[in-house]
C-alpha cells in the first residue's frame, strides 16, 4: 500500500547520501562531479521521454476512440488504422533511442567508476533512485488513459523499481555506512538521533506520534536545525499518505467494478471505501497541523 517512491525520499536518507556525496566529492576529486553531469543527462533524457511517451499516449487514446465510433466507413478505418500502426511504430523507436541513451551514458559512467568499488556503487544507488522516480511518473500517467493492461504494467515495473531502489540504498548502508561516520561525515548525538528516529526522546518517530498539544509542546524545545528537519520529514510523510490513499483508493474501486453487486451490499462497500479514506485524512490532518506548528516556532 506505501508504495510511494517519496517513502525512500525521507529526510535521513536524503541526507545520509548527501554526505556520502560531499564525502566522495573530497576523496575522489572531479569524478563525484562527472558522475553527477551524467546524472543529471539521464535524467533529462529520461523526462523526454516522458513528455514523447505522454504525446503518443494522447494519440493513441483519441485514435482508439475514433475508430470505436467510425461509422463502417472502410476508407476511414483503413487511415484510423494506419494512423496507430504509425504511433506504435513512433513509440518503439522512442523505448530504442531511450535505451540507447541509457546505455551510452552508463558506459561513461563506468569508465569513471573503474576500480573504485565505493564510487560505482554510488552510481548506481542515484540511477536506481532516478529510475524509481521515472516509473512512478510514468505510473500515475498512465492510470489517465484508457489502456488498463498499460497501467498494470507500469505499476508493476514501478514496484519492480522501487524495490531495487530500496535495496540498493540499504546494501550501499550495510557495506559502506560505517566508513563515512568514522570520517565524521555523519553527525553524532542528539542531530543523528532526530534523524534516524531510533525511539530515543529526541527521535523524529516520537514527535510523529505525539497528541498535537504535546506536539506543541515538546516542538518548542528543538533547535532551529532540529525543527527544519523535523519539519521536513512532517512534509514527506503527509505526501507518502497522499500517495498510499490514491493507490489504495483506485484498488478499492477496482474491486468494487468487478463484483458487480447492487443494493445494500454496494453501499456497504462503498461506506468501506469512504472509511479507508476518512482513515488517511484524519492522518494528513494531524500531519498538516504539526507542519503549521513546527514552522510557527522556526
Amino acid at each position: 500500500m506505501n508504495l510511494s517512491f517519496e517513502e525512500w525520499e525521507s529526510l535521513h536518507e536524503g541526507q545520509f547520501f548527501d554526505k556520502i556525496k560531499n564525502f566522495l566529492s573530497r576523496s575522489v576529486g572531479g569524478a563525484i562531479g562527472k558522475l553527477d553531469d551524467l546524472l543529471s543527462s539521464y535524467r533529462r533524457s529520461e523526462n523526454d521521454y516522458i513528455k514523447d511517451w505522454d504525446e503518443g499516449s494522447i494519440e493513441k487514446d483519441k485514435l482508439e476512440i475514433e475508430l470505436a465510433q467510425s461509422k463502417s466507413d472502410p476508407a476511414e478505418i483503413k487511415k484510423l488504422e494506419r494512423m496507430m500502426k504509425r504511433n506504435r511504430d513512433v513509440h518503439s523507436t522512442a523505448q530504442k533511442a531511450r535505451a540507447d541513451r541509457s546505455e551510452a551514458i552508463d558506459k561513461k559512467a563506468r569508465s569513471i567508476t573503474k576500480g573504485n568499488e565505493r564510487l560505482s556503487e554510488y552510481w548506481e544507488v542515484e540511477v536506481s533512485r532516478v529510475n524509481a522516480e521515472i516509473s512512478e511518473r510514468l505510473h500515475k500517467k498512465a492510470k489517465a488513459f484508457n489502456d488498463e493492461s498499460e497501467a498494470s504494467r507500469l505499476y508493476d515495473v514501478y514496484k519492480k523499481s522501487l524495490f531495487t531502489s530500496k535495496e540498493k540504498e540499504e546494501q550501499f548502508k550495510s557495506k559502506f555506512g560505517s566508513s563515512f561516520m568514522d570520517s565524521g561525515a555523519i553527525q553524532t548525538g542528539r542531530e543523528i538521533d532526530l534523524e534516524v528516529g531510533e525511539g530515543t526522546d529526541g527521535s523524529q518517530e516520537l514527535y510523529l506520534n505525539l497528541p498535537i498539544k504535546d506536539f506543541a509542546n515538546k516542538v518548542k524545545t528543538l533547535s532551529p536545525k532540529e525543527r527544519k528537519a523535523l519539519t521536513s520529514r512532517l512534509v514527506k510523510e503527509r505526501n507518502e499518505r497522499y500517495v498510499a490513499m490514491d493507490i489504495e483508493q483506485d484498488a478499492l474501486i477496482k474491486q468494487l467494478d468487478s463484483k458487480k453487486i447492487k443494493g445494500k451490499e454496494l453501499e456497504d462497500e462503498k461506506n468501506k471505501i469512504k472509511e479507508a479514506k476518512q482513515k488517511y485524512l484524519e492522518e494528513i490532518r494531524d500531519l498538516r497541523g504539526k507542519i503549521t506548528i513546527a514552522r510557527r516556532n522556526d
